[in-house]
């Protein structure tokens, strides 16, 4: 009986020692397990935070974006008057041009 009861003291203690042994890999993996959480919050505020930037120069490129086709239609309207303006201005040298001939070609006659 006595090898028996050994045997079983034995199997007993073994059980032990491995849930002992489990225990402490239980506790090793709930720290890693806590380590890995914190480590994802982390990255995930620093892609919070690049989304934020990506967002921010998004709205900065559509803002320049429209900015450019405002200022290019501020531009080509500036430039139909200037052309316009130049056109008046032309025809009224060439109004003057002759007004001036005409005086000239009286005070020969």
């Amino acid at each position: 009986m006595v090898p028996s009861y050994m045997r079983v003291v034995c199997q007993m203690e073994s059980l032990r020692q491995g849930r002992e042994s489990a225990e402490r890999e239980c506790g090793n993996l709930q720290h890693t397990i806590n380590d890995l959480r914190s480590s994802l919050q982390r990255v995930e505020g620093e892609v919070h935070a690049e989304q934020n930037k990506v967002t921010a120069l998004t709205a900065e490129i559509k803002y320049q974006k429209q900015k450019a086709i405002d200022n290019r239609g501020v531009h080509e309207g500036e430039v139909q008057r200037l052309k316009q303006q130049i056109e008046l201005l032309q025809r009224q040298l060439a109004a003057i041009r002759s007004s001036f001939n005409a005086q000239f070609s009286d005070e020969n006659i």
